[in-house]
């Protein structure tokens, strides 16, 4: 097959009219602007206009299924039909062999991002599917008359938006950008009943009408793949690491693992008694290690009937893993490989708008700031004996007497208090990764606990916090498993909590009893470690369609 260049052909007063024409286009639609709140008068104008169409020229339907063609057999040629990602690999593999032949037709669907003519012969359509960008080029002097007037037809009836399919062959054009040259008219699959803008200014419509800001805004389509490319890695870790994914409930009697306020909720089948959707499915996952799977990990929603902001959401997405005979130094051996293989595979996709990031920023080894030691040393006092029972007071006074900035009298219990302190003093340290390590005990319920290594009147957990940007990335424990110790913990922990949840779970204790070996659990949020791996600011940005806000909202607007 003959190689057309099409800038060879054309005369230079031909590309300025292309150039003032494309510019014309841009202006129109940049003026296009989305408003939530008033109609779009162009849509039934538009579907009326197709429907027309259709009928004059007897072709398919408007909204054919995949797989059916309005012109015919596409060819008694051997054809493929791939994605657009596919088509620019093979058009590249082509390119760079040297051919001016192609064996194949070439079948792909795409969304126009820009349709246009340059003189009375030559279309440019551009289409994109899964990022991937393609040009379909249409030289209506290469066609019999008649097939030109289904061209022209075709052409004519596409606007920005559209969903369509091109059929053609691998064309090679003087600017480098892949490209077929169309051997049959676009076939329209689904139009797009809305101008569809080049850009959106207001934050919360493009939050709003999430699936239109996906469609022009690059940076949000990343953040999501990105969200899914990091996921994916955790998953292959774990499960390259014999680990066995399982799902938990989500809706039970109790929330249980952790201190948080739960939504609760009725079902039929128990009209007596409140139901809540699930903190965490920590205790679920420790009873599958106490049933015999010594390594088993989930990744799935939790709930936590709070506050919105920059990071938090009432529902987000956790992976918790357990391992059996796993130490909290293997724990942290363990994240350091995970995260650094993690963000290299998320670095290799090249994701268009993100912004760029530190290559080096998750390479181990990651720092360590040991809890106790490092609040002393930055408030310039000793602690109190936080195993007192007169420790919170004791606290509160030593904060007043230090005039530090914590709201001391606000705090409703020692756990709540030190990390007040923490968030103050700690956690901003924590630019490049960072482990907190050695806890206080009263801040881990749920680990094992034993005598600080350099301070002996502290008793601290076995427990260590993972941060990025002063944010927590990741938390991992030696979990406890001695049922009398865990009955005492959790009765501490309702000591602390200010609110009616439930505590003691006796069915978890139940289970303790039938023996846990010695296990590591591990948990970490992927929304946070998207925002750090991808440096995105706000949680909303993570999130398919919001936060709960955003969700509420767009329900409410119907």
């Amino acid at each position: 097959m003959k190689v057309y260049v099409w800038r060879s052909q054309i005369p230079a007063r031909c590309i300025l009219s292309r150039r003032t024409q494309v510019s014309s286009i841009r202006t129109f639609f940049a003026s296009s602007r989305l408003d939530e709140n008033v109609p779009h008068r162009g849509l039934s104008e538009r579907h009326t206009a197709l429907l027309k169409a259709k009928a004059a020229t007897s072709s398919a339907e408007l909204y054919p299924r995949i797989g059916t063609s309005p012109t015919g057999a596409i060819s008694s040629r051997l054809s493929r039909s791939v994605s657009c990602k596919d088509v620019i690999k093979e058009w590249h593999d082509w390119v760079n062999s040297g051919a001016t032949e192609t064996a194949h037709l070439w079948i792909t669907q795409g969304r126009i991002v820009n349709i246009h003519a340059l003189g009375n012969k030559l279309w440019f359509i551009n289409i994109v599917a899964e990022q991937a960008k393609l040009q379909g080029v249409c030289n209506l002097g290469l066609y019999d008359d008649d097939q030109q007037v289904n061209f022209r037809q075709s052409l004519r009836s596409l606007q920005r938006g559209d969903v369509i399919q091109l059929v053609g062959e691998l064309y090679q054009t003087r600017s480098g950008q892949p490209s077929i040259i169309l051997t049959k008219p676009p076939q329209l699959f689904s139009p797009c009943l809305h101008p569809l803008p080049y850009g959106l200014q207001d934050q919360e419509t493009i939050i709003g009408k999430r699936h239109v800001g996906f469609l022009i805004n690059p940076t949000a389509s990343s953040l999501i793949r990105a969200k899914s490319n990091i996921t994916q890695s955790i998953r292959q870790f774990l499960l390259d690491g014999e680990h066995i994914e399982v799902q938990t409930p989500i809706l039970a009697g109790d929330a249980g693992g952790a201190i948080a306020r739960p939504f609760q909720t009725k079902a039929t089948e128990f009209v007596d008694r409140e139901l809540a959707l699930r903190i965490a499915p920590e205790l679920w996952l420790k009873r599958m290690v106490v049933g015999g799977f010594d390594r088993v990990f989930e990744i799935g929603p939790s709930f936590r009937n709070e506050g919105i902001d920059l990071t938090h959401n009432p529902e987000f997405t956790t992976c918790e893993f357990y391992r059996a005979y796993t130490n909290l130094q293997g724990l942290m051996d363990m994240t350091e490989q995970m995260f650094s293989m993690t963000y290299k595979s998320l670095l290799r996709l090249n994701l268009p708008g993100l912004v760029p990031l530190d290559g080096d920023l998750f390479t181990p080894p990651y720092g360590r700031i040991d809890f106790i030691s490092g609040l002393e040393q930055a408030i310039s006092a000793k602690l109190p004996d936080l195993s007192r029972t007169s420790a919170l007071e004791e606290l509160k006074q030593l904060i007043l007497d230090l005039s530090l900035p914590i709201q001391a009298k606000a705090a409703i219990s020692l756990p709540q208090l030190l990390d007040k302190l923490s968030s103050e003093y700690l956690e901003p340290l924590c630019v490049k990764p960072t482990f907190i390590i050695n806890h206080p005990a009263c801040m881990s319920p749920l680990s094992k606990s034993h005598t600080h290594p350099s301070i002996p009147n502290q008793e601290v957990g076995a427990r260590a916090e993972l941060f990025v940007n002063g944010r927590e990335m990741a938390n991992m424990y030696e979990e406890e498993n001695s049922p009398i110790e865990q009955r005492q913990k959790f009765l501490q922990q309702l000591r602390f909590k200010n609110d009616d949840t439930e505590g003691v779970d006796e069915a978890y204790l139940e289970a303790l009893e039938w023996g846990m070996p010695p296990v590591g659990g591990w948990g970490c949020g992927i929304e946070r470690l998207t925002m750090a791996m991808t440096g995105a600011e706000k949680i909303r940005d993570v999130l398919s369609f919001g936060t709960l806000r955003n969700v509420v909202s767009k329900h409410q607007m119907g």
